[in-house]
């Protein structure tokens, strides 16, 4: 696809609404290769980042995912042990059995990478001439005719999940839904003594296994 054009332009005139756009191939890959692009972004090299010292138990990571990912000190003394992809809260990329803890069906690949390649795809059909000047990619999901997503929030009181809401409303396979759920109760209930708040996603089965590429979480008082 990117020597369609050789070193020749794309005109405005050329392209119509509704054209067939070619197919790009990416790889080969392995979960290795495709779950790790991302380290060749800057903020991945030492030196790069002043790294503050954080508890990820405190943001809502369970003990076994929480490990000492970007921790600055570990660095210092086993730099192996802040490889999130292999000992901590990454690793769910990496490693299918990880990937089901945090209720991923399978390894999966980053969200930048996801994006970078679609904004790749589209610069190399544009050709050496051309540019992305913007874009905007949804990623999609079904609708609760096919499977249940059901959002609960952490009741630090009680040690409980408390349901809030699911997906039901949004279309499948459809465009982005900003979804609003309150908290049921007390609200303080639901932020810990160190202010995290933890919110859980979990599929009613197995048919699509809640494959969410991207969920954003804004909190509002």
């Amino acid at each position: 696809m990117i020597h369609d054009l050789g070193h020749d332009k794309r005109y405005w005139e050329d392209v119509q609404p509704g054209d067939t756009l070619p197919p790009r191939v990416f790889g080969p890959h392995t979960v290795a290769s495709f779950a790790t692009e991302w380290r060749a972004y800057l903020f991945s090299i030492w030196g790069t980042l002043d790294r503050r010292e954080i508890n990820l138990e405190d943001f809502g990571f369970s003990p076994e995912m929480a490990g000492h990912e970007n921790d600055p000190i570990m660095e210092r003394i086993n730099p192996e042990l802040t490889d999130g992809a292999y000992y901590g809260a990454s690793r769910g990329h990496m490693f299918p059995r990880w990937a089901r803890t945090i209720g991923m069906p399978r390894a999966y690949g980053y969200g930048a990478s996801m994006g970078a390649w679609i904004t790749d795809y589209f610069a190399g059909w544009a050709g050496e001439w051309g540019r992305v000047v913007h874009s905007a990619a949804n990623y999609r999901g079904p609708a609760t005719a096919t499977q249940t997503w059901r959002w609960s929030l952490y009741n630090w009181a009680t040690s409980t999940w408390s349901s809030i809401g699911t997906q039901v409303g949004a279309p499948d396979w459809g465009a982005w839904q900003v979804l609003t759920f309150s908290a049921p109760g007390t609200l303080s209930n639901f932020v810990s003594s160190a202010n995290a708040v933890r919110v859980q996603l979990a599929s009613s089965n197995s048919a699509d296994a809640a494959d969410v590429d991207y969920l954003g979480v804004i909190v509002t008082t």
